[in-house]
């Protein structure tokens, strides 16, 4: 090493005091480096502890068995880190842990050599299958403890089913709702509707393979989860259905029994439904026999997109020709909608996008108008043709309407307030299949705040099948 080149300091120091009156002057300047490399180091160590860290956690609740996401968010002065983060004993890491954390005998550990000023670190952990009281996370960033949230406490799962409440007629679209109560975390729903029951128009991109819905859901935690989707109630359906389905091994409740819809005869009408089958129908449909007149009241859609499924009708199955002809009167319950109103017709069966031919009026118009509307084949899009009327003669918005169907040739009129004259507004050949179904109805739109009421009078139906007078005559 040379002779005063001792490599240990204190040999270096002892070389420099016996040579004290020598020229050699490398060891001072040796003693001064080890000074200013010990301050640095001070001075590093110093630095890394000017950081904060706080925990994250999706609610104030678990669910047993299921997966939460933690996040640990870490600001301050740039340096290298070292995290320790103790979770409830006995629960189990799912997934990756981010910036290559790992975790051992119950210990998720991060060494950060590199840390720039802002780190997220995250993971996913499950819970005990089972309850166990309040669970406490701890940890720290160096020698510095992890702030935020630290504690959790046991939550309670429900998932119900609603069915539709009017129950399902043949070849109806009715629409299942599960609304879920649950904290943050991951959830896996199967739902299996009847055997043989198409589902379509399945929320929350869940999928419909080998008879079962299946949805995995990241629930927030700010409000229930709701699912729904759309059943095509088979052609030959009868008797009661069974819905099964659970949300992480636990069993959905609520209704669980989907009975076929009980006809209410109104009038001169065999029954009255929601056309669309749901949970809570707000439609509604009287008769009064001292003014003869029906009141029908459209069936709120609420969230579903499409104003066709608002309808409520008042209805009765023929065969043949026949024709259908009343005073209409429609009236806004609620709000300034224009597409609420109400209507009279046909429609091939209750299937969605069966073919239809039939007259409406809308309680809301800048000008009186009557609309002609049809679809000829099955799915295919809704013709219309609008016609205005002059204000001068049905500015009170009150019309006399009438539609027939004769071998198929579908015709739509309407009378003229001032020549009391039957105006013929289409005509257009439709393939309907015997028996149609022959409705008023009143249609109510998406907006929850929007109802329509449809007031029917002197209700006429011809039609060569009836045979006892009163079931056609004009009711006063």
């Amino acid at each position: 090493m040379g002779r005063y080149g001792a490599a240990h300091p204190t040999t270096a120091l002892q070389n420099y005091r016996q040579h004290k009156g020598g020229i050699i002057m490398k060891e001072p300047v040796f003693i001064l480096f080890i000074v200013l490399t010990i301050v640095t180091v001070s001075f590093i160590a110093y630095a890394t502890t000017q950081v904060t860290a706080e925990r994250v956690l999706p609610s104030t609740m678990y669910v047993p068995g299921v997966t939460i996401p933690v996040s640990i968010k870490i600001s301050g002065e740039p340096g290298p880190l070292t995290i320790i983060e103790i979770p409830p004993a006995g629960w189990s890491i799912t997934g990756i842990i981010s910036h290559r954390g790992t975790f051992d005998h119950g210990v998720i550990s991060w060494n950060l050599p590199s840390f720039m000023g802002y780190e997220s670190l995250q993971y996913k952990i499950t819970p005990l299958s089972v309850p166990h009281g309040e669970a406490s996370f701890s940890g720290r960033v160096n020698e510095q403890g992890i702030t935020g949230m630290t504690g959790l406490e046991p939550a309670e799962l429900t998932a119900e089913r609603t069915l539709p409440a009017q129950g399902y007629l043949p070849e109806q679209s009715i629409i299942i709702e599960i609304v879920i109560q649950c904290p943050a975390g991951e959830y896996t729903i199967t739902e299996t509707p009847p055997d043989g029951w198409t589902a379509w128009k399945i929320s929350n991109n869940g999928k419909f393979e080998n008879g079962v819905i299946q949805w995995t859901q990241s629930g927030r935690g700010t409000g229930p989860l709701v699912l729904t989707y759309w059943l095509t109630v088979p052609l030959e359906a009868a008797g009661p259905y069974e819905f099964t389905g659970t949300i992480n091994d636990q069993m959905i409740t609520g209704q669980t029994t989907l009975v076929p819809h009980v006809p209410e005869p109104v009038g001169i009408f065999t029954d009255h439904c929601d056309f669309l089958g749901k949970g809570k129908p707000l439609g509604a449909a009287q008769y009064d026999p001292a003014t003869g007149e029906y009141e029908i009241i459209g069936a709120n859609p609420l969230q579903f997109e499409s104003v066709y499924w608002g309808f409520h009708m008042a209805y009765k199955e023929l065969s043949g020709n026949v024709t259908l002809q009343a005073k209409v009167h429609p009236i806004q319950l609620m709000s300034t909608d224009r597409y609420a109103g109400a209507a009279m017709g046909f429609f091939d069966s209750v299937a969605q996008g069966s073919k239809c031919f039939y007259e409406r009026v809308y309680a809301v118009e800048p000008t009186p108008a009557v609309e002609s509307i049809w679809r000829t084949m099955d799915s295919s899009n809704f013709a219309f043709e609008l016609r205005y009327l002059p204000y001068t003669d049905y500015n009170d918005y009150d019309y006399e309407l009438k539609v027939s169907r004769d071998d198929n040739l579908c015709r739509t009129y309407y009378r003229h307030a001032a020549s009391d004259e039957w105006i013929l507004f289409k005509t257009i050949l439709i393939e309907f299949h015997d028996p149609v179904i022959v409705f008023v109805h009143a249609r109510s739109v998406m907006d929850p705040n929007v109802l329509c009421k449809g007031i029917f009078s002197e209700v006429e139906i011809i039609n060569e099948s009836i045979s006892s007078v009163q079931d056609w005559t004009i009711f006063q």
